[in-house]
């Protein structure tokens, strides 16, 4: 079993405030640009609408939806401009594709399905149950090895090496005051750097239960250096981080698609891991009517050169679109 060495350090942060309603003269002022980056359009059910999967460090995109039959797996290849299917479980109940992710090389795709984690061969001509007692939240740790949160025993971070099955017990999460319960786990969020070095946990609990007044979420945000597991700790009351880090290991989003409602403000931040620094690098208010059916506040993704944040927009007619969005100039939260 692997020996764990934790260092404790609690850094605070600071916050905007959102205690009152900016005022015209108060309001922050907008910054950054974006662009149309891709669009496409595919053929769905009337219920579902394409959804934005992950992007590879070498630029390629995995987007799955509803037929009508059953699912499908699709991706686009950035050197040749073109998409194809990789694979459909129709007439095989996989439950579809939700949180299919490359492997750092690009070799095997994981998804999940009904708890059990699935991998499958880059071009869909091989899928294999990898572990079955999956708790929502995993990533890839390394070339052929998953990191996940399994259900018993208690919410411990494993690692399972999707060619030979082999376990591996990584940490327990209690350990360093965050996932205390099993609820918090499934609305909380992990992800592995692609040069497997760092690891980003985020988890919240609530406070003050059952008094309106003080009833608040408190995250736990933790950034982990997977050689000898030292971490860093922030501990905020808005939001954690979100979506996978930069193509180069050096940036992780947070709270992106933070929305102020009564100013209207959507804002995207994102963690530098060297400087130990909360950065914004996009504010539009009102934003929710700048495209048609809006930006949507999923997770974001990264260009294949780090320089831009991607995040899509889809609807039930099959419409796909992809923006990019640089994170620079970007200015101290």
């Amino acid at each position: 079993m692997r020996k764990i060495a934790f260092v404790f350090g609690v850094l605070s942060l600071a916050l905007l405030s959102c205690d009152k309603t900016p005022t015209e003269t108060e309001k922050p002022p907008e910054i950054g640009e974006y662009e149309l980056y891709l669009e496409t359009k595919f053929v769905t059910s009337s219920q579902s609408a394409p959804y934005f999967e992950d992007v590879s460090v070498n630029g390629n995109i995995l987007v799955s939806f509803s037929n009508g039959n059953g699912f499908e797996l699709w991706g686009y290849a950035v050197d040749n401009e073109e998409w194809s299917l990789i694979h459909s479980s129709s007439g095989i109940n996989y439950g579809g594709y939700r949180g299919a992710n490359y492997s750092p090389d690009e070799k095997y795709i994981t998804f999940a399905s009904s708890n059990t984690i699935y991998a499958m061969t880059a071009d869909g001509s091989e899928v294999w149950p990898v572990f079955n007692g999956l708790c929502g939240l995993y990533d890839w740790l390394d070339k052929t090895r998953v990191l996940y949160v399994g259900e018993e025993p208690g919410f411990i971070l494993w690692a399972v090496d999707v060619e030979t099955l082999e376990k591996e017990r990584i940490l327990d999460p209690k350990d360093i005051g965050c996932f205390r319960y099993p609820e918090v786990m499934s609305e909380s969020f992990i992800t592995v750097s692609p040069d497997g070095n760092y690891l980003a946990i985020s988890g919240h609990e609530r406070t003050g239960v059952g008094d309106p007044e003080n009833n608040r979420v408190r995250w736990y945000n933790v950034i982990a250096d997977t050689g000898t597991w030292e971490y860093r700790l922030y501990e905020t009351q808005d939001y954690g981080f979100n979506g996978t880090f930069s193509s180069d290991s050096s940036k992780v989003p947070y709270r992106s698609g933070f929305r102020l409602e009564d100013a209207g403000m959507y804002e995207l931040w994102y963690y530098d891991v060297e400087s130990e620094t909360f950065k914004v690098y996009f504010r539009r208010y009102n934003f929710a009517y700048v495209f048609s059916g809006g930006l949507t506040y999923a997770d974001p993704f990264w260009t294949s050169d780090s320089k831009a944040t991607l995040h899509y927009y889809s609807d039930k007619d099959g419409n796909f679109r992809v923006y990019r969005v640089p994170i620079e100039p970007a200015y101290p939260s």
